[in-house]
This record gives structure tokens, sequence and C-alpha cells, in this order.
């Protein structure tokens, strides 16, 4: 929870309710997507024209909003994916009426990308970035103590972060070692390099 108290950006979350307060945030429509997907082709019982609908009018927000097409033309979409829902949250099917349920309890997160668009509709580059870590945790059995899960986290968020801003992780490393041992000031992550 400290890290959702001093987070002030944006977070793009799953449904994991913990997020479900923070000020900023956008649901991750891939995960909706794949939920309505497994509605549609029946993965929970009979198929479901909701779930078939809800899939195709998600992945046409996302595109819509993505090519920056006619305003009107994005809002009448976001109002039929909005009554689809409302049809649908007191179905009998509790599957429908979940994900129903579930979209319309976190609407304002679930189209907050419309009105930025900056703000990515889907946490996929968030997982792509974890995804080496996830599986490097796998094969190594993790860390043995509470200190060495939070080292390594930390380290590998100033890798990533190097990467991203075209600095040399290895050459931040050494600085940071170096005016620890040094006792001086610790550098700061470079600014992004030029390209």
């Amino acid at each position: 929870m400290i890290l959702l108290n001093a987070f002030l950006g944006w977070l793009v979350t799953d449904g994991y309710g913990a997020y479900r307060d923070h000020p900023r945030r956008q649901r991750c429509l891939a995960h909706l997507i794949r939920k309505a997907r497994a509605l549609a082709v029946g993965h929970y019982g009979a198929g479901s024209g909701f779930g078939r609908d809800l899939v195709r009018d998600l992945r046409r927000l996302i595109e819509r909003v993505h090519d920056g097409d006619d305003p009107a033309a994005i809002k009448r979409l976001i109002a039929g994916i909005k009554w689809n829902c409302q049809c649908n949250r007191h179905e009998v099917d509790t599957k429908v009426r979940g994900l129903a349920g579930e979209i319309l309890n976190d609407w304002d997160a679930v189209i907050a990308f419309v009105a930025d668009p900056d703000l990515p509709p889907t946490n996929n580059d968030a997982e792509r970035a974890l995804r080496h870590a996830v599986i490097s945790r796998r094969i190594s059995f993790g860390t043995r103590s509470d200190e060495g899960s939070r080292f390594y986290a930390a380290s590998l968020s100033v890798i990533d972060t190097c990467r991203k801003r075209r600095t040399d992780p290895w050459a931040y490393a050494y600085a940071l070692i170096t005016a620890a041992r040094s006792n001086n000031l610790l550098p700061t992550i470079p600014a992004q390099v030029a390209i």
C-alpha cells in the first residue's frame, strides 16, 4: 500500500481490488477482452452474445481512440458498451452478470484512456517488462530473504529504467557503488540520452 499512496501517476491495472481506490487508474482492457472472449466461446457453458459483442466493441474502442476517430462516434460506441452491460447486469448466467457488473462498477477506469490518448488501454507493456523477472524468479526459486527480494526488485527497476532512458545500466551501477563507498551523494539515473 505504501507504493500506491506514494505513486502519483496513472495505474493501468487488472481487476485486483487493492487498486480500486487509486484516483488515476485505467482498467486493462486486454483483461476484460479475455474474460469476454471466454464467455463468447463458451468456456463457462453456452456461448454468450454479450461476450462476443463486448470483445468486438472494446477492440473497436481501442482502435478508434488510437486512430483519433470522430469524438461523436467514440461517444456512441462508449454509450453502446455501457448500455450492453446495463442490459446484462441482471442476466441469469452468473458469469455474464458478473462481467457486466464488474465493468459498470469500474466504469470510469474502463474508459479513462478515451480522455487521455497517451494513456495505454492495456497493461501489456508492464507485463512484458516483468516477464523476464518472473521467469528468472521461477527458475532460480527466488531469494532467501525479504531484503534480498527488495534488492532484486529495486535492481530490476533501475536496470529497466536505465534501458528505457538509453543509459548503460552497468555504468550507472558502477557510479552508484563508487559514490556509496566514498560516502558521496548518490547519483540519480541519468535523463534519456539523445539518439
